[in-house]
């Protein structure tokens, strides 16, 4: 009998190890994945962010464009930078924004008409017949990356 309480002993020592090795695993495994999560959430809100300031890029961009004011190839906002594209077509223009924050980046292309009369504008404030006071209207507004 003494060696039936010794085998009884040394199988509840053993299943105490394996349960405690499984835990400490499960522990690991999740404190892991908490880590990655976090680090998921940190890239999105970047990326959010990059896009925002690309937003309000384009924003900018419409505002001066409406004003008849000069557009640069690069605006200084002060949480950062944007550069503009211009493609210039015969009644409508097509301006593409690309924002950089946090090492994301951010693209937003923007279709906007030129009124009738003022197809000469070329969006910096600059039309055929010297005013340059024509209204944009937009026709699609999306993001490219």
């Amino acid at each position: 009998m003494v060696k039936i309480k010794r085998l009884n002993s040394f199988g509840a020592i053993l299943t105490v190890i394996i349960i405690g090795v499984f835990l400490t695993f499960l522990t690991i495994s999740a404190s892991l994945q908490s880590q990655t999560r976090i680090q998921n959430v940190d890239a999105i809100y970047k990326k959010a962010k990059a896009l925002y300031l690309a937003e309000s890029c384009a924003e900018d961009v419409m505002i001066r464009s409406e004003n008849s004011q000069t557009i640069p190839q690069t605006l200084i906002l002060p949480i950062g930078n944007c550069s503009v594209v211009f493609n210039d077509h015969p009644v409508f223009k097509v301006i593409e924004v690309t924002a950089s924050l946090d090492g994301y980046t951010s693209r937003i292309e923007i279709s906007m008409t030129l009124p009738p009369g003022q197809e000469g504008n070329n969006g910096n404030g600059n039309n055929g017949n010297g005013n340059g006071n024509g209204k944009f209207g937009v026709l699609y507004w999306h993001q490219i990356e």
